[in-house]
């Protein structure tokens, strides 16, 4: 059975996810916890590694405060998100806060998804012979379906990121294709509010690398700004990442031996733009 597992840690921050109710690093957080007595499978004081669906995160044993483990009863939800967000009351000037997100696994339909791949890889004549540039694709006619499908995990989170129920916004998308050594550019508008980030490639998978650096934040005079600090976090197949545009972010590389373009990856970057749609 999957359970929900949320971290309390110092500072007022707070990471929800999903897992296993066998998966180890449960046992292993609680025996972080202040004051417990758990014999050698205690955690020595040091850097803890979380390991989740959405990604990698470390934390220090000295800033866990307290482990809530809720079972989740209906099995069939598959579309959970996680979530790490930084409350405004916990972050505080001159402070490096970890950056606020939300990812959600299996954002499309299976039908939706093997849909989307086929259409990207129908365009490998995109790909001009030798260029180094990260190719856009044309979504298509499959281009309301993402956005319908960014629009409902919106809905699911619009608490985690503050957003008003009856301000008005609207969604903008785009494909890309991601071959060896290449990166998804990222770049926020001043009308943005949300970047969203949606990863799929063919299986099995034929690349290592690829997922999204998050820069912690840091307040200076009421101004956030990035840290040096950061996490790396991996997305899926059919999984999706949503944070705020003022997050300071990077693609990281993807590393395809075949240099095929079958083989790489293939992202959709969304932005979540005030006002209604042109």
């Amino acid at each position: 059975m999957d359970v929900q597992v949320k971290l309390s840690l110092q500072g007022g921050h707070a990471w929800d996810f999903c897992c296993d109710e066998d998966d180890p690093i449960v046992f292993g957080l609680v025996s972080s916890l202040p004051g417990a007595n758990l014999g050698s499978h205690a955690t020595p004081d040091g850097l803890i590694q979380v390991q989740t669906r959405a990604g990698r995160l470390y934390i220090t044993r000295s800033s866990l405060i307290g482990v809530e483990i809720v079972p989740i009863a209906d099995a069939s939800v598959t579309d959970r998100h996680d979530r790490f967000v930084v409350p405004s009351s916990g972050f505080s000037g001159g402070m490096a806060a970890p950056s606020p997100f939300v990812s959600a696994p299996a954002m499309l339909s299976k039908d939706v998804h093997h849909a989307l791949l086929e259409h990207a890889l129908g365009q490998h004549g995109a790909t001009a012979q030798g260029s180094d540039e990260v190719v856009r694709l044309d979504l298509g006619s499959l281009g309301k379906d993402v956005e319908n499908a960014f629009q409902a995990c919106l809905e699911k989170s619009r608490s985690a990121f503050n957003l008003a129920a009856d301000q008005a916004f609207h969604i903008e998308c785009e494909l890309f294709a991601l071959g060896d050594a290449q990166a998804l550019p990222m770049a926020a508008r001043p009308e943005d509010v949300l970047c969203f980030v949606y990863h799929f490639h063919k299986s099995p998978k034929a690349f290592t690398g690829s997922g999204i650096r998050l820069f912690d934040g840091q307040t200076d005079n009421g101004m956030i700004r990035a840290s040096d600090s950061f996490r790396d976090l991996e997305l899926k197949d059919n999984a999706l990442l949503m944070f705020p545009s003022y997050v300071v972010c990077a693609g990281l590389p993807v590393h395809c031996p075949t240099k095929v373009f079958a083989d790489g990856l293939f992202a959709v970057r969304g932005r979540l733009r005030k006002g209604a749609a042109a």
